[in-house]
């Protein structure tokens, strides 16, 4: 998905200044249609104690969510993103998340 790699460019800073809120923009917008990879992404800014930036602030509950949806994915291609985000949602959920460590049962 395009909207998928803006994101990705626009975190990295790949080609263009590097702009959190633009990334969490374009990765929303494919994340609401169901793309893991969006999804992982977006929820790893949204779950995570400190803003990546202070445009785009927390939520961890909307962040564990969306995890949560991403180790719900099934097929091999989705595997290492599946694993990343189990272990995401286990560190909150250790850190005391309880969102987190709620939807770790989801998988």
């Amino acid at each position: 998905m395009a909207q998928h790699n803006l994101g990705l460019c626009h975190a990295g800073g790949e080609g263009l200044l590097q702009n959190f809120s633009e990334a969490a923009r374009y990765y929303r917008l494919v994340a609401d249609q169901g793309f893991p990879s969006s999804q992982f992404h977006l929820g790893e800014m949204l779950i995570r104690a400190t803003p990546v930036d202070e445009r785009v602030p927390t939520d961890p509950r909307a962040g564990a969510k969306l995890l949560s949806r991403v180790v719900q994915c099934e097929g091999a291609e989705h595997e290492p993103l599946r694993l990343k985000a189990l272990e995401l949602l286990r560190k909150h959920a250790d850190q005391g998340e309880v969102v987190a460590a709620c939807c770790i049962g989801c998988g």
